[in-house]
């Protein structure tokens, strides 16, 4: 997510970026780019709280034009975004098997319109990182299969089980 949200930063130059992992149902937001404060740090979201909790509880991109003004979201997170001096903002969810695991943010300090150009940016840096998540989760699928196998291969046969052959 740091990647690539650096790297979406370095190629449309928009003010500030943010991310976060979604550990069961709450999102924690932990990287940053362009913040100038710590508001946002370690910031705990739940789904449909704010922009990224609503695009966390509906899996699709949300925008706002002016966080403060708008009423199509909750507002359980202005104290943070104010500290930070956010006004139009988007949050992007990373699905992998149509769940939310991450949410990309991108937001600037002033009431404009963000671009198609961040919002493009944004939704190809998810689809790698929902390949990447996809691929960790098959590989961590297959070696808990395996540590299973290896188990029960290390213990030792029950007696009670082998029948004994007598000629």
């Amino acid at each position: 997510m740091k990647l690539a949200i650096r790297e979406t930063a370095a190629r449309t130059g928009s003010a500030v970026y943010f991310a976060g992992l979604v550990n069961r149902t709450e999102l924690t937001i932990t990287e940053f780019f362009g913040t100038a404060t710590h508001g946002l740090k370690n910031l705990s979201v739940q789904p449909g709280e704010g922009v990224g909790g609503r695009a966390l509880s509906q899996a699709r991109t949300v925008w706002v034009a002016d966080y403060f003004d708008s009423d199509s979201i909750t507002h359980h997170h202005d104290d943070a975004v104010r500290i930070e001096g956010l006004r139009t903002m988007v949050a992007l969810p990373i699905l992998v098997d149509g769940r939310a695991r991450c949410i990309l943010y991108a937001a600037t300090r002033e009431r404009t319109s963000i671009g198609e150009c961040v919002v493009t940016e944004l939704s190809a840096s998810a689809s790698r990182i929902s390949r990447e998540l996809a691929i960790r989760d098959e590989v961590d699928h297959r070696v808990s299969i395996l540590r299973v196998v290896q188990s029960l291969a290390a213990e030792p046969p029950d007696r009670n089980l082998i029948a004994v052959r007598r000629p």
